[in-house]
């Protein structure tokens, strides 16, 4: 366990540890899948000094978690020390995608290996995204993840021998944080189901995650989880004519859809994109289809901009936007994610 701080450990491991702080948490929350009910659940939380840190733990009935309190001020992170020793036996699952999209896109097909081969099993290397999930001897099953990713880098999993450490998209150049706006790194979360639908329905990592701002999702009314039609997918070669895309439209009402996603190439493809996009939206009121767009990320990293975009798609009625081509959990994007996710909820919230 650890972090590296411009080349300095953060735990001096020959130091004694101390409880300081423990508390019982009851947390209740509603998970939009389940038409918001109420889910409960409750955990215990402690706090440890080890020299000058801080590590706070939180343990549950299906797993623990851990996290480590930063310093004062400006920290730049250049390593972290945590790694999971695992039974090099047992039979590991991870996502696979044989080229450099694996890690941009944490996208693949879920593959098994024994955990002593997951070094080696990747052709583009021994680093893996997150979750790992493990399946033990007893039917049962381990996953590591984290939660409460915010103002930091996302987690990825280096695989050595029986062993997995943390790692990072930036390498040995680190990234900065500041203790004012994260006084803890995110969690890093040891997850346990005793079968496949424990595994699915796990709240660790829901409840690891604070509360949603309520100045920003004080209403969540229009949040409304829903199946799509999406025509690129069909490879069809009238993608994005109009008229072809109302047809989708069409196919979208009869399958009892509720949206169709309007996606890659249509800013490009439609001289009068706006009057054309309007016209679609219009036209799926009609059918109850409501209409999404896409974008690339790159192309939302100004502020003044992408404020812009979200007012016009707001003003014509498109429902929501696909954003792609993050291409990691740098913390860089994850900043991009969270800011944009915050504005395009001020947005509704602003009204």
């Amino acid at each position: 366990m650890g972090l590296v701080i411009e080349g300095r450990p953060l735990i001096d491991i020959t130091s004694s540890l101390k409880l300081v702080s423990s508390g019982n948490v009851k947390d209740s929350f509603s998970l939009l899948k389940n038409n918001n009910a109420l889910r409960n659940i409750s955990y215990k939380k402690y706090g440890v000094s080890v020299g000058k840190a801080v590590i706070e733990f939180a343990v549950f009935n299906t797993g623990c978690a851990f996290r480590y309190q930063l310093p004062p001020g400006s920290n730049h992170i250049t390593a972290e020390q945590t790694s999971f020793v695992l039974n090099g036996s047992d039979r590991t699952w991870f996502f696979e995608r044989t080229n450099s999209w694996k890690l941009k896109s944490y996208a693949g097909l879920w593959m098994q290996t024994r955990m002593d081969s997951l070094d080696k099993i990747s052709p583009t290397g021994p680093v893996q995204g997150k979750p790992i999930l493990v399946q033990l001897t007893n039917k049962q099953y381990l996953f590591i993840t984290e939660a409460g990713l915010y103002n930091y880098s996302g987690m990825r999993l280096k695989a050595k021998a029986n062993s997995l450490s943390v790692d990072f998209t930036e390498g040995s150049q680190g990234f900065n944080v500041n203790s004012r706006t994260a006084s803890f790194t995110p969690w890093r979360v040891i997850g346990w189901a005793g079968d496949l639908n424990g595994l699915v329905n796990q709240l660790i990592t829901f409840a690891l995650n604070p509360a949603p701002d309520k100045a920003l999702f004080d209403n969540t009314g229009y949040l409304k989880p829903g199946k799509s039609a999406w025509s690129w997918i069909s490879r069809d070669e009238r993608y994005l004519n109009p008229a072809f895309e109302k047809k989708i439209i069409d196919a979208a009402a009869i399958l009892h859809y509720s949206y169709t996603l309007i996606d890659d190439g249509w800013e490009q493809q439609w001289e009068n994109k706006w009057e054309i996009l309007k016209d679609l939206v219009v036209y799926g009121e009609k059918k109850e289809i409501k209409v999404w767009v896409w974008k690339d990320s790159k192309f939302l990293r100004d502020t003044g901009y992408s404020n812009a975009f979200l007012d016009t798609l707001s003003r014509l009625g498109v429902a929501g936007i696909k954003i792609d081509f993050m291409n990691s959990e740098a913390k860089e994007l994850i900043d991009f994610e969270i800011g944009f996710l915050r504005a395009a909820a001020k947005k509704k919230a602003d009204g």
